[in-house]
């Protein structure tokens, strides 16, 4: 009875489709751009923000941890960097819904870029063409205006045109196969999580809510866009493979023990969620 009043009060969710913005990247988010990908904003100069978050591998790293610069492994797998813009919940577990605050949170990081404010402001001295570029398009050339740099070219990181978003605007359909896999994760009650236009990735829940672990934390929900390419899965990097991430989080997080099949169909439909990358 519950999990079918819970199914049945989230039936309205929907997704929404992200929209095409077809545009040349301005002096702002170019100058983000070059940071994005410029080893020497980490303390040891030998990682960037792409060394992790790999724009060819949806956006994060295929790996359980990363390893920062100085050597020490992350807390958590590496999110998708895609589609923040449609997100509003942007750490695994501290509820952080500012995309500043977390980007200053990776820049300083000792398991991350391992950065000090100090460190940062030389880096912005030693290297010309930042302090010049920070000062002629956000005015300062300091971290604040590092930070901004860095979110807006963040921001334009979107993928478009995925075969479900085209399945929205009615240009195509889907197969029966995948059809079924959307009414399930309607019908299963994932959509309640899983919405928008990130298809998730703007709240935070009890992870294992069903699951017999003591200590429930509470962690992200992720955006589901992309997420064939996005394993390993969760934010402990554990699950490498979509089958049995679905067949897991319907056993802890709804109660439900699904049948290989009906997670076949949910995989199917997820695999539509795959966007065009212009990056």
């Amino acid at each position: 009875m519950v999990i079918f009043l819970f199914t049945f009060a989230y039936a309205d969710m929907i997704i929404d489709p992200i929209p095409h913005e077809k545009r040349s990247l301005t002096p702002k988010e170019i100058v983000g751009k070059k940071l994005f990908f410029d080893p020497n904003l980490s303390v040891t100069k030998k990682i960037s923000c792409a060394s992790c978050h790999d724009l060819k591998r949806g956006g994060t790293l295929n790996q359980e941890k990363a390893v920062g610069a100085l050597g020490k492994k992350t807390e958590y797998n590496v999110p998708s960097i895609y589609n923040l813009k449609y997100q509003f919940a942007y750490s695994w577990q501290k509820k952080i819904y500012s995309l500043r605050e977390m980007i200053k949170i990776v820049l300083y990081d000792e398991k991350k870029m391992g950065n000090t404010p100090q460190s940062l402001q030389t880096y912005i001295e030693q290297n010309g063409w930042v302090k010049t570029a920070l000062r002629t398009h956000f005015k300062k050339a300091d971290v604040d205006a590092l930070v901004e740099a860095l979110r807006s070219y963040i921001l334009t990181l979107t993928t478009p045109n995925s075969k479900f978003d085209l399945y929205l605007e009615g240009k195509i359909k889907l197969t029966p196969k995948e059809e079924e896999g959307y009414r399930l994760f309607k019908r299963f009650g994932c959509i309640a999580c899983y919405n928008g236009k990130a298809v998730g990735g703007h709240i935070y829940y009890r992870y294992g809510y069903f699951s017999k672990q003591k200590d429930k934390i509470f962690v992200k929900c992720p955006s589901l866009r992309n997420v064939a390419l996005t394993y390993p899965y969760f934010h402990h990097g554990k699950i490498k493979r979509l089958k049995d991430a679905v067949i897991w989080m319907a056993k802890v997080q709804l109660g439900r023990d699904i049948t290989p099949k009906e997670a076949e169909k949910i995989v199917a439909f997820l695999k539509t969620l795959t966007g065009r990358f212009d990056d």
